[in-house]
């Protein structure tokens, strides 16, 4: 039997809290309170619209920094404003469209006398041309099917559509790598048609001499040169043009050179056409200058015979 003043003491015993009770109950509370100022403080960011990011899932990569933009870029340095090259342009488009994403196109208009033209001479272009990853002269392909092809000039010339369809689809897969311009491979002009033609005007007794390419006149010639009239030369410059063509051919084969008895207009460094200073005064200008409008005038004709009129079909 216990006594009394051992009663109040076992009592005093079970109502009091050991020491170690109280630490446990002390670090309780303060993990409270830390749970607390987290949630407090997740609600700040949630409202101040800071959230973190999310862990990826298990099992799921991640590569820090790898790119997942378009495998490969396309630009296009076209005199997109005159829209001689329309056909090639939507072709570019829907081959971008057809990509979905691995290419990016981006066109500079050199036409534009303006900050398309000054990218194009800073890039070092002197006529159209297009790069690939940064190359207009690409190569793909191995052994026998190897294919170097140089994007330059308008297609027809060093290259085709199904080129641009082919390297760019090389590209995607890894397969593209930068050629040598000496072996690029060129595309024949057999659809070119070159002719010379004599009219009257006036009163009949002035004789025009008209150069054309697929029945479009480029050239226009008016005087004599020694015993040739002006239907002799432009029929002997048709010919000229003719038997260049026969084999592939650049617009930068085209040239302009001083000669003994004017300025000639050569491809392959055989003369086409010269202007004389009979020529020059008949035109107001000199000799020069006017080579050079016909040898520009020539060229855009070759452009335009070697642009296709666009894909036979849209896929």
């Amino acid at each position: 039997m216990l006594h009394r003043g051992q009663s109040s003491s076992a009592g005093a015993l079970t109502c009091l809290p050991s020491s170690r009770s109280v630490r446990m109950r002390r670090v309780a509370s303060s993990q409270t309170r830390a749970s607390v100022l987290l949630l407090l403080g997740a609600s700040l960011q949630l409202v101040a619209g800071c959230t973190r990011p999310t862990p990826p899932e298990v099992g799921s990569e991640q590569h820090p920094g790898t790119d997942t933009g378009p495998k490969v870029t396309l630009t296009a340095y076209i005199n997109v404003s005159s829209g001689c090259q329309e056909a090639t342009v939507s072709f570019i488009k829907w081959l971008e469209e057809d990509c979905k994403g691995d290419l990016a196109v981006q066109f500079i208009d050199f036409g534009d006398a303006g900050e398309g033209t000054q990218a194009w001479k800073a890039a070092g272009h002197n006529c159209m041309a297009l790069e690939i990853n940064g190359n207009s002269t690409v190569t793909w392909g191995s052994g026998e099917e190897e294919r170097t092809v140089t994007f330059q000039y308008p297609a027809g010339f060093t290259w085709t559509h199904e080129d641009l369809e082919a390297a760019i689809a090389a590209a995607r897969r890894g397969e593209l790598r930068p050629g040598d311009a000496e072996k690029a491979q060129t595309v024949g002009l057999l659809q070119a048609k070159v002719s010379g033609q004599s009219i009257r005007v006036g009163d009949g007794e002035t004789e025009t001499g008209q150069l054309l390419i697929n029945g479009a006149v480029v050239v226009e010639v008016t005087r004599n040169r020694g015993d040739l009239t002006p239907a002799h030369r432009v029929t002997a410059a048709a010919d000229a043009l003719t038997q260049t063509l026969q084999n592939p051919f650049k617009p930068s084969a085209l040239s302009v050179g001083e000669v003994e008895d004017g300025w000639a207009v050569s491809a392959d460094d055989k003369p086409v056409l010269v202007a004389t200073q009979a020529d020059a005064e008949a035109a107001d200008t000199d000799a020069e200058k006017l080579a050079n409008q016909w040898a520009a005038a020539i060229r855009e004709g070759l452009v335009k015979a070697a642009s296709p009129s666009g894909p036979t079909e849209t896929p």
